[in-house]
């Protein structure tokens, strides 16, 4: 494993804190060519017993570009599953490769497609949604670290309807129907809505 630096450590620190955890186990994910790493966290039963929650560490060491122009905010990835989907980091790790790599720019609204596909890790899901981290209340909230202004955002896999859906009628109407329907966020083999 690749020495995790004090920025990525004090991350580190403050995202378990969140997840009310201590220590959780760090897995590490290498890109294709080996020349990119990212650091995912692990914790069990958060936000509640039998799910487990994921969070990227060290992806807000790498700017944001939009529209070819540096972002002024970075970006830390987190999301959750049922505790017996381990894969579930593979998303966040692949997700934050095209962030560092391709310079896809991630915000509220966005989705990147084929991260669930590209993995067959659901029969249902292809692609990833990204959202405000509703899920711990209010503990995700943008924040100043070391300079940079840090906002998490919440990775939820969705299908190709849905990503059309999402494209044709707005990601505000997704979201609505998503609420509507009531949906498991955390079964990545859930049916799709539309």
């Amino acid at each position: 494993m690749r020495a995790i630096n004090d920025y990525q450590k004090e991350m580190a620190g403050l995202t378990a804190k969140y997840f009310s955890r201590e220590k959780p186990p760090i897995l590490q994910f290498l890109d294709e060519t080996e020349s990119a790493n990212i650091y995912v966290l692990e914790a069990k039963d958060s936000p509640g017993v039998g799910l487990t929650s994921f969070a990227t560490i060290g992806l807000s060491d790498h700017p944001l570009f939009f529209n070819g122009d540096e972002f002024e905010a970075r970006t830390e990835l987190i999301g959750a599953c049922d505790s017996n989907r381990k894969d579930f980091a593979h998303i966040l790790a692949t997700s934050s490769f095209f962030i560092i790599n391709s310079k896809w720019f991630c915000a509220p609204g966005i989705i990147f497609p084929g991260v669930v596909e590209m993995h067959n890790l659901s029969k249902t899901m292809s692609d990833v949604y990204f959202t405000n981290p509703f899920l711990w209340g209010d503990k995700f909230h943008s924040l100043t670290l070391h300079e940079k202004t840090v906002a998490w955002l919440l990775a939820i896999p969705i299908s190709k309807s849905e990503t059309k859906f999402a494209a044709e009628f707005g990601p505000e109407k997704l979201e609505e129907l998503f609420s509507k329907k009531d949906i498991d966020i955390f079964d990545l083999n859930r049916a799709s809505v539309v």
